[in-house]
């Protein structure tokens, strides 16, 4: 039988979400550096089919990726 008191659970869940929140900062930084990536090449005349089946991405995905960047381009400045 176990011996931990609830705050044992409670500290090794509070230290749980930190490491879930560290993991997910650190896939937020890499999605967004593959996403700058996959738009410079795709500037430089890399077709979307040849980026989608080098990463594995669906060629809709880098499509996706490709428009979120001009979105994000044609917002107005405040």
């Amino acid at each position: 039988m176990s011996t931990y008191t609830t705050e044992d659970f409670l500290n090794q869940l509070e230290a749980c979400a930190a490491e879930v929140e560290e993991a997910q900062k650190d896939l937020d930084e890499a999605r967004q550096e593959r996403d700058e990536q996959i738009r410079s090449a795709i500037t430089h005349g890399v077709t979307m089919y040849a980026i989608a089946k080098r990463t594995g991405l669906s060629e809709q995905a880098v499509a996706k990726i490709r428009d979120r960047a001009r979105t994000i381009d044609a917002r107005p400045r405040t």
